[in-house]
């Protein structure tokens, strides 16, 4: 789902129960045109997703490691780093969410990128 993604990408930069802490303080600290709401629906919905996706406090960490590269034969460089980039960005957008996935992407992306 793109929304996932989106929420796993929003998880490298802040920590996203901090986030809905503040969005919720700012939401009830508005003046509403009548009754204010209840329930912060816009947070509740974004800390059941972080929280099913496992990122409410941490980012996911990366299933590709330079040692994945190595394996493939691969000498070590300074291209290993936007190898590696790239792969926590596949995963983020959800291309993969296993090591063995990321394996055959990481295949995949050396045959078509190098």
């Amino acid at each position: 789902k793109r929304e996932d993604s989106e929420i796993l990408h929003l998880s490298t930069e802040v920590c996203i129960e901090d986030l809905i802490l503040i969005a919720r303080a700012d939401f009830f600290g508005r003046n509403f045109n009548g009754e204010t709401p209840a329930v912060f629906e816009a947070g509740e919905w974004l800390y059941a997703r972080a929280s099913a996706l496992g990122v409410l406090h941490n980012p996911p960490k990366p299933l590709l490691m330079g040692r994945d590269l190595i394996a493939l034969g691969l000498t070590p460089s300074t291209h290993f780093k936007s190898i590696l980039d790239e792969g926590y960005k596949a995963q983020l957008d959800q291309k993969f969410n296993t090591h063995d996935q990321a394996l055959q992407w990481l295949k995949n992306f050396l045959v078509t990128e190098l």
